[in-house]
This record gives structure tokens, C-alpha cells and sequence, in this order.
């Protein structure tokens, strides 16, 4: 669906200030080399041959200073924060990881990925001396709600990949997921003005009836951009009718739906359409009531209510 989505990041603050701390340990690759060493070993004891022994302690100590750049290549990586801007269900959530490189050195080969989802897609980057750099996680949100980032693993095998060196990182990260803006029902206009016999358009919004400053919350579509052009400040076209064109969208009215969320998401279908055209219109939940209003801030504000409605803990 073909639906703008607004860029508000819903983050909040993490939980506890302890850095992780960095695990490094031989993988199945590195568990293969320190069995050919000590292979190695036994035949270099065994046939008293310098060489062979030269070899395979020059070999062991390279295994030894591999743990060590495999550590420090994590260690100096730091995931400051985290945020995601809402989406409808059946849409992925796209989380912007903030990851900053604290030290003078490159960071090689690091691999970020959900820490409890090892077939999860793994995210692969670099990052140069003292940078921050920003990911895109996608994540699905299937049902509306509050979708929060799991448990992420940021995790590296550089320089030989004979280790491994890994940390967790998890905050209360969040996405609110709106309904999914599906319904047939039309929009259930209150209309004080009388309806126009000539056109079967509302009088309200077809006789123009002059200008009025403009008031935060306005529709866009109502300024008077030629005025506007003109030097003459910012105002809204107002038209004629006896009264005001409302719309008032109440989940009680849709008790014939007997799914709730069949009913959320004809709300968050009005919502949207309600928003296009320009109407004010108010929003009333079970236990809730939001009033009339128009603007971007308004529609986030009921798709919000409609997304967390009965799921507040």
C-alpha cells in the first residue's frame, strides 16, 4: 500500500550503561589448525627435527597473535544507539544502528546480526579510524503493536578467520507498528452545511469565501501558495458553507466487526483518507479520546493510539 509513512524514530533510553564485554575463542576452522599443530608436534618430537619444530611453534604463534587483533578488532567497536521509524503491519521495520569506530585504527571484516537467529541475515562493513557509520536492519512486523530490536551480536573472524571475537549489545530499542489501513467502509462525514442540490458536493468545500492566517495544523492542501508568492504572508483559503465538515471516527460504531483488529485497522483506513482530504476529524477508543484536529502530528497521534490500543503495559 501505497502509504506515506512518517520519519518519527521511536527510541527510548537503553538499559544500563555496562559496556559488554568482548569473547574470543578458537572457531571450527581454528579448532582444525590447533589439531594440525599438535599433529605436527608429535611428529616433530618424534623424528627430533629442529626444522619441524621451528615450524610449528612459529605456526602456534601466529595462532596466538591472531587472538589477539581478533579481539582488538571488536573491542574498539561501540553500537551507540539505535531507532526506527513506525510502520503498517505486514511492512519490515528498518532499525538505523549507529556504529562508531572509538579508535585510531581500521575495523575490519565485522559482521552484525540478531544474536538469537543464527539464519538471520548478517550484516557485513567496515569502518575506518575514528568514524560512525549507520546500518539498516530490516526486521518483519507482522501484527500492529510495539516491535522492539532483539539482541544483536556484533561479531568478527579478521585477520586469518581461525578466530572468532564477539560481543552483545541489546537496548530498548522500539518500533511502533500502526494497523494495516484496510476497510471498505466509507468515510463517515458529519456534515453541518447542506448538501449542494447542483453538485452533490459539500457547499463547505466548494464556495470559496476568503483568506485567514494560517494556524499550525492546517491542511496544506488549503494554503494559499499565490499569496504566498506574492510576499503577502501565509494563509489558508477558507470556504462557505453553515457549518463545519467533520469527520468522527468511533471504534464503538463498528461493533458489527467482530474482530477487533478488523475494526482498528477501518480506523487507521479513515485516518489516512481522512488526512488526504484535508478534514478534521477526531478519533475514540475504547477508553480513549483524542479530538479534532488535522496535520501530520495529529494522524501520528491516532495512529499511535490505534497501534498500542489494549497492548499498554
Amino acid at each position: 500500500m501505497s502509504v506515506s509513512v512518517p520519519e518519527t524514530a521511536q527510541s527510548l533510553p537503553g538499559e544500563g550503561a555496562v559496556r559488554p564485554r568482548v569473547v574470543v575463542l578458537f572457531n571450527r576452522i581454528g579448532l582444525l589448525y590447533l589439531l594440525t599443530l599438535a599433529v605436527m608436534l608429535v611428529g616433530s618430537i618424534n623424528y627430533n627435527n629442529n626444522v619441524a619444530f621451528m615450524l610449528t611453534f612459529l605456526l602456534g604463534g601466529i595462532g596466538v597473535v591472531c587472538l589477539l587483533h581478533t579481539y582488538r578488532n571488536v573491542e574498539g567497536v561501540q553500537i551507540l544507539s539505535a531507532k526506527a521509524a513506525p510502520v503498517f503491519a505486514g511492512e519490515e521495520a528498518i532499525f538505523e544502528i549507529y556504529v562508531h569506530n572509538s579508535h585510531a585504527m581500521a575495523r575490519y571484516a565485522l559482521e552484525l546480526r540478531v544474536a538469537d537467529a543464527p539464519a538471520a541475515a548478517t550484516l557485513m562493513f567496515s569502518l575506518p579510524p575514528l568514524t560512525t557509520h549507520t546500518l539498516r536492519m530490516a526486521l518483519a512486523a507482522p501484527r500492529r503493536g510495539v516491535l522492539r530490536l532483539p539482541r544483536l551480536r556484533l561479531a568478527s573472524h579478521y585477520p586469518l578467520g581461525i578466530c572468532t571475537a564477539w560481543r552483545h549489545w541489546q537496548q530498548a530499542v522500539y518500533c511502533i507498528v500502526y494497523p494495516h489501513a484496510v476497510g471498505a467502509l466509507p468515510l463517515p462525514v458529519l456534515a453541518d452545511p447542506v448538501l449542494s442540490s447542483q453538485s452533490g458536493q459539500l457547499s463547505g468545500d466548494e464556495d470559496f469565501a476568503g483568506l485567514r492566517d494560517y494556524r499550525p495544523g492546517d491542511s496544506l492542501r488549503r494554503v494559499a501558495w499565490k499569496v504566498l508568492a506574492r510576499e503577502r504572508g501565509l494563509h489558508v483559503k477558507r470556504f462557505a458553507g453553515s457549518g463545519e465538515v467533520r469527520v468522527r471516527l468511533r471504534q464503538r460504531n463498528l461493533v458489527f466487526l467482530k474482530d477487533p483488529e478488523a475494526q482498528l485497522s477501518q480506523l487507521a483506513r479513515w485516518v489516512l483518507e481522512a488526512d488526504h482530504r484535508g478534514l478534521p476529524y477526531n478519533l475514540e477508543l475504547d477508553g480513549e479520546a483524542i479530538d479534532f484536529g488535522v496535520g501530520g502530528s495529529h494522524r501520528d497521534r491516532c495512529l499511535q493510539a490505534l497501534a498500542l490500543h489494549g497492548r499498554r503495559t
